[in-house]
């Protein structure tokens, strides 16, 4: 690899420039201007670098990447390494530090045997995947501890823990390397791949996306022009940092435009929103990211608080708001507006977008238009009725037609138009034709974006990157020149799996031709949690389906299983089970659980269950039920046992719940508060713990088991991650992190820790060498005991980290 030139403040002949030269160059001309600032769970700033000092520790990392000494790595560029790292600024370093070696950086979830299975599994599947042998972590992820508690895990399975050097990075910043590295340093080409961005896969299949420099530059580029993205940019995010939106469009994007960033953990976040929003108006932040979901609870949770007033907040700073990574929810975006117009927040910011990991990041943005369409013509014909259509941020219209006609809402993810070299087309999925304006098919892509395929798998490559249109009348390969006289890509097209349409200029995304489940922005493979739930014998192997159904204007997770046994005596304890299941491993807590008789659901003629029919009986009403668990059954009571003709409770559902009562002064502690807490009786105290959790699940707390523990209660990560924040500054219950998601924690068995004065110390940090080395050999202990964990604690429910 040849060093590439530095071009100061541009590419060379009309070429993007690069991601490091941008580095450099901002770091020559503003060493001084502050770029990452990392803040705690009050907003507090933990941690500030310059450009000068991003430069100068990912220079040094980056040698002591290259180096072959004692206290390097040894690696060669183009070896990859993976990035281990809990939310926090050490992550971005290390992630440029991979960039100037050359070598390739490979983003993971950090796993914790506290926690999911589900972790632990698919960071062995990636490593594997990747053939990475050297991993970069930090002190904070404490991985000594965890190291024996995930080998106690694995030696009860048959996988196999990875054998992988850890090397811990926070020392080797501030320490310089042999000079011999430093002429290694910066010489990646725009060909090279710079990193492995790992999609939600499945755990048995990993797919890490090959992104190159190239790719980079050109979707960094293309997103700083389409945001109007300067210098004086500032961004305010707590998007997990191994997710491409967080990544690139949030820490990356400041970087190349020469910005500023304040950052939080996305556990801060879902511990109070309102948070998120002060510290827009403090840092007077210009460009916002989140998935539609995170507007909304942002609006719901801030008016529920007394900490600040929206009058107060000044958020006229915003100039634009990217709402993606989920279906763009309007009433989100109306709430979100409605509640921070006192701040001066401009409905005009919003800018709802499209994007996915194979196009690097960004494919669009700026949408304007909301329709209303007939929704049986949209799903069984794939044809666009437009009922009504209105602004994004005007008001839908009092009668959108004939009251009989049953319509969906869809929200544009950005003009096709915008960005000349984003080659956007609908295809028809058979016969692989360009489809006209209003018609639905299958989203493909080209531009410089588009990713070089994914690792190791050459011909899952081939299909998906390479999408060749048929020629106006013919079959597909020919050169097609599309509906609009276009030419066609020579290299094909970027498969993107997802349906949609184009309706005067704009793309609406209105499904997905995959069966990925998608809850609060967070991929789910169906396959996986199919899997989980079929270890109980009294359901028939291979034939369950999880589905994704509509629930009050959001996706929800649905799974329909067979029984051996229609008579079953015992389909409480088999519902039970797979909610816990699913609740343990996946991180997602499901809407319901239908059992059905045996050999009821359709199968394809490959033996495969055929999802797409299950969802539609289940919509339809038309399953052989025998039991069903649902949200009536969260509370703890009986499983809803009964036999009906179908279920389909999800999609008969409307409306959203009450407002929340106004909440107390989040992050602040005061005497008042501590006073009432103590003033309560232990059955009075149990009884405000039941009334959030009840609020939490939309349940009559007097329908909460309190001798349940959490998770078996029903509760999800962001739900639990909630009241960890409410226990604490409102009750002056503190707890660990773990402990909220231990299978021990019952409401009893918190109000019996009510005599504890502050937060019980996490687990401390071990020091390690960071040669390298690792730590002595751990003494053999028992393993620690099964958690029920719905989530992990870096990120909320919603992420698409894996």
């Amino acid at each position: 690899m040849a060093a590439a030139a530095d071009d100061g403040a541009g590419g060379a002949s009309g070429e993007p420039r690069q991601l490091l030269p941008a580095l450099r160059h901002w770091a020559s001309t503003q060493p001084d201007k502050v770029l990452f600032t990392y803040l705690g769970d009050d907003g507090e700033e933990t941690r500030r670098l310059t450009y000068g000092d991003v430069e100068a520790q990912t220079r040094r990392l980056a040698q002591h990447i290259l180096s072959n000494t004692a206290e390097g790595l040894g690696v060669g560029q183009g070896d990859r390494v993976l990035l281990v790292y809990p939310p926090s600024l050490d992550f971005i370093v290390a992630f440029l530090a991979c960039l100037r070696a050359g070598v390739v950086a490979v983003p993971v979830y950090p796993p914790d045997p506290r926690r999911l299975k589900k972790n632990m599994y698919m960071f062995a599947s990636i490593q594997a995947s990747s053939g990475a042998r050297v991993a970069l972590t930090s002190k904070q992820y404490n991985w000594a501890k965890r190291a024996t508690g995930i080998k106690d895990v694995f030696s009860k399975e048959k996988a196999k823990w990875p054998d992988v050097k850890w090397v811990v990075t926070d020392g080797l910043v501030d320490k310089e390397a042999p000079p011999r590295a430093a002429d290694e340093v910066d010489g990646a080409e725009p060909a090279d791949v710079a990193f492995l961005q790992y999609t939600s896969g499945s755990t048995a299949e990993p797919k890490g996306v090959r992104v190159t420099h190239a790719n980079l530059s050109h979707n960094l580029q293309t997103i700083v022009r389409s945001l109007e993205a300067v210098d004086d940019t500032v961004v305010v995010s707590w998007l997990p940092q191994y997710h491409d939106m967080g990544l690139i469009g949030s820490h990356l994007g400041t970087l190349y435009c020469g910005g500023s960033g304040a950052y939080m953990s996305p556990i801060s976040f879902i511990k109070n929103p309102a948070v998120w929003i002060a510290s827009v108006s403090k840092y007077h932040g210009t460009h916002l990211q989140a998935p539609s979901f995170a507007y909304k609870l942002t609006a719901r949770k801030f008016a529920s608080q007394s900490r600040w007033k929206a009058a107060d907040l000044d958020l006229s700073s915003v100039r634009h708001i990217f709402n993606a990574a989920e279906p763009i929810d309007y009433v989100a975006v109306k709430q979100f507006c409605d509640t921070f117009a006192p701040a001066k927040l401009s409905p005009a910011a919003f800018s709802p977008g499209y994007g996915l990991a194979e196009h690097t990041v960004y494919v669009s943005d700026s949408g304007t238009l909301v329709l209303h369409v007939a929704k049986e013509e949209l799903e069984t014909a794939n044809a666009v009725t437009v009922i009504a259509e209105h602004g994004l941020t005007g008001e839908a219209p009092a009668a959108a037609g004939d009251a009989d006609v049953a319509e969906s809402v869809l929200v544009s993810c950005g003009k096709v138009d915008k960005n000349a070299d984003v080659d956007i087309r609908i295809v028809d999925r058979e016969s692989l034709a360009e489809l006209p304006d209003g018609r639905v098919g299958e989203i493909w892509i080209d531009s410089p974006s588009k990713a070089d395929g994914y690792w190791g798998q050459p011909e899952k490559s081939a299909a998906d990157f390479h999408g060749a249109l048929a020629a106006a009348g013919g079959d597909g390969g020919g050169e097609s020149k599309g509906g609009e006289g276009r030419p066609a890509a020579a290299d094909g097209y970027l498969r993107t799996g997802d349906l949609g349409f184009v309706y005067k200029g704009e793309l609406f995304v209105c499904g997905r031709a995959k069966d990925l489940i998608i809850v609060r922005g967070r991929n789910h493979y169906p396959q996986d949690i199919e899997r989980c739930i079929e270890e109980d014998d009294r359901l028939r192997p291979g034939c369950s389906a999880a589905i994704d159904a509509p629930h009050k204007g959001q996706e929800v997770l649905v799974v329909v299983a067979e029984l051996r046994d229609a008579k079953c005596a015992s389909t409480d304890e088999v519902l039970a089970g797979a909610v816990s299941a699913i609740s343990g491993q996946h991180g997602v807590t499901p809407y319901e659980v239908v059992l059905v008789e045996p050999r009821s659901i359709n199968k394809t003629t490959s033996g495969k269950i055929a999802r797409q029919w299950v969802k539609k009986a289940y919509l339809a009403g038309t399953l052989k039920v025998v039991a069903v668990w649902n949200e009536k059954s969260r509370g703890g009571g009986a499983a809803a046992t009964r036999a009906r003709g179908g279920a389909g409770g999800a999609a008969a559902a409307t409306g959203d719940a009450g407002a929340a009562a106004p909440r107390a002064r989040p992050h602040e502690l005061d005497a008042a508060t501590i006073a009432k807490a103590k003033a309560m009786s232990d059955e009075e105290l149990r009884a405000a713990v039941a009334d959030e959790i009840g609020r939490l699940l939309e349940l009559d707390p007097e329908d909460i088991d309190r001798t349940k523990c959490l998770v078996d209660l029903g509760m999800d990560s962001m739900a639990l991650t909630q009241l960890h924040g409410e226990l604490e500054h409102r009750y002056a219950l503190f707890f660990t992190e773990a402990e909220m998601f231990s299978e021990e924690t019952t409401v009893d068995w918190m109000v019996a820790q009510r005599g504890r004065t502050e937060k019980p110390a996490e687990e401390a940090a071990e020091e390690l060498p960071t040669d390298g080395s690792g730590p002595p050999a751990p003494k053999r202990r028992a393993p620690p005991p099964a958690m029920k964990q719905p989530c992990c604690p870096w990120c909320p429910a919603w992420c698409n980290c894996l």
